[in-house]
C-alpha cells in the first residue's frame, strides 16, 4: 500500500485534503477538492461532510495519483518510471 498517514480509520476532509497537498504539490488544491466532491457524489451520494469514510479517501487518492502522473500496482504503491 502506499505510504500515508492513513491507518484506515475514518479521517476528516481537512487531514485528507492536507495528505493529498503534501503528496502531490503539482495538482492544485481546487482540482483534489472537486474530485473529493465528485468522488463523495459517486460513491455515497450528497457533498462530503465532516468525515471521510475509507473508500472515498482510496477513490481521491487514485484519482489525484492519476492527475499527478504516477502509476500505481494494484497494492496502491508506485510502478518504476
Amino acid at each position: 500500500m502506499s505510504s500515508s498517514s492513513f491507518d484506515g480509520s475514518a479521517l476528516s476532509v481537512t487531514v485528507l485534503l492536507d495528505e493529498l497537498l503534501v503528496r502531490f504539490p503539482s495538482v492544485p488544491r481546487g482540482r483534489v477538492e472537486a474530485m473529493l466532491v465528485e468522488e463523495h457524489e459517486i460513491l455515497l451520494g450528497g457533498e462530503p461532510g465532516d468525515v471521510v469514510p475509507q473508500v472515498l479517501r482510496d477513490a481521491v487518492l487514485e484519482r489525484v495519483e492519476r492527475e499527478a502522473g504516477i502509476e500505481t500496482g494494484p497494492d496502491g504503491d508506485a510502478l518504476p518510471a
